[in-house]
């Protein structure tokens, strides 16, 4: 038995099932074909839309559907709402403006020459080896460290360790807390949360003295309606900014290199070629995107399907169902690395799209392009595991690449 052949129900859709969502195409086709199911797996119900055109319609209509009550399924226990992605409109906009210059493709742009020397050090060092574990190695170091430069979180403080019990090198411990951040649910990830806001605590107050071309900086300065930000503002946009920038990129590439090293043949053509990198990555960003689904929360009864869903219900949106619905994707299981369109939702879709998407796109160009210009052939080390991780993105937890 293959695992398309698997039968399974929708009622038992859950978010945070680690074994069941190993492979999770069987439940996703299983919830497109519902196209409204409701499982009791989480929140003590929850609906969940899977088709790209109802993902895409409820994604923009964020009068009905709010982010306002949460995003993650399940929750993680956030007392204060993650800034900007849990506050709805006009407040939304008053954030995403004080961060938006951040991450604009002219700012971006600007960094690739540092973004690309940080990952040319990393592979360089990898590729005088004849192996690596992917996960650890690069696919989450590439990302925080990237980060941790300037326009964005800036340069690390000085002799302070984000996780006092980690690595003693700024890098690995950053990493490190990353990981765990990543799962999402539970006691550890919860530590590593109260852990961030103690070191922004300090963060903010050091670049109160020394202020810096970054986002810490940037939240001291921003006023919103002629009011500063208050600490509780500044902390929780810092929160987010270290949960949807390293973890999420990190989960992406350990994919899409799993991906990648049991494909010799699209080795062969992005190594020959590098201008189809850019192709390679979009059609990889809808095939293999990390965040699987986020929480709505209606604010009206709402027919969707001929399904009506009642007033504050918490809907999921499938995104990684979504983005493999023959509807809009002919061929949709399969990877096309021409395919064209690609209005993949990988990032989102209305007012809530990830802001930092230029970012993750050059990110993953340059690891994409660095790589195969030192490492072009490679492949999982024969016996080796490669369990994933279900958090608040699919990621794998082991990627023992060679060559």
């Amino acid at each position: 038995m293959t695992a398309s052949d698997v039968t399974v129900s929708p009622a038992d859709y859950d978010p945070a099932d680690q074994e069941g969502l190993q492979d999770p195409q069987p439940m996703y086709r299983a919830l497109r074909a519902a196209r409204v199911a409701y499982s009791e797996k989480q929140e003590g119900g929850f609906y969940a839309l899977a088709r790209y055109e109802d993902v895409h319609g409820a994604a923009r209509d964020w009068q009905t559907f709010s982010s306002a009550d949460g995003i993650t399924l399940p929750a993680v226990g956030n007392p204060e709402p993650f800034i900007p992605i849990e506050v709805d409109p006009p407040r939304l906009q008053e954030y995403r403006r004080i961060l938006a210059p951040l991450f604009t493709p002219a700012k971006t742009k600007e960094m690739v020459p540092e973004l690309r020397r940080i990952a040319r050090e990393i592979i360089d060092d990898i590729a005088k080896r004849n192996s690596c574990e992917f996960v650890d190695e690069f696919a989450y170091m590439y990302p925080t460290v990237a980060m941790y430069r300037s326009p964005w979180m800036g340069e690390p403080l000085e002799g302070e360790k984000l996780d006092p019990e980690g690595s003693d090198d700024w890098a690995q411990n950053l990493r490190d807390s990353v990981r765990t951040f990543i799962h999402g649910f539970g006691e550890p990830s919860a530590r590593i949360a109260g852990l961030i806001i103690e070191y922004s605590k300090k963060l903010l107050e050091h670049r109160r003295a020394n202020p810096a071309d970054d986002i810490p900086t940037y939240l001291l300065k921003a006023e919103i309606n002629g009011r500063k930000l208050t600490e509780a503002e500044m902390l929780n946009t810092l929160l987010l900014q270290f949960n949807a920038g390293p973890p999420t990129t990190g989960a992406f590439l350990s994919g899409a290199f799993w991906f990648l090293a049991q494909r010799p043949d699209l080795q062969e053509v992005l190594a020959g070629d590098p201008t189809k990198i850019p192709l390679a990555m979009e059609e990889l960003l809808r095939y293999l995107g990390p965040t699987q689904v986020s929480k709505r929360t209606t604010t009206r009864p709402v027919t969707v399907g001929g399904t009506e869903i009642p007033a504050k219900c918490p809907v999921g949106l499938v995104w990684a169902a979504a983005n493999r619905d023959e509807a809009e994707f002919p061929n949709a299981e399969e990877f096309v690395l021409d395919r064209f369109p690609n209005r993949h939702i990988a990032f989102g879709m209305g007012v809530h799209r990830c802001i930092g998407s230029n970012v993750a796109r050059a990110l993953i160009q340059i690891s994409l392009e660095e790589w195969f210009r030192q490492i072009p052939k490679f492949s999982i080390r024969p016996g080796s595991p490669t369990p994933w991780d279900v958090g608040i993105s699919r990621n794998l937890q082991n990627l023992e690449l060679v060559w």
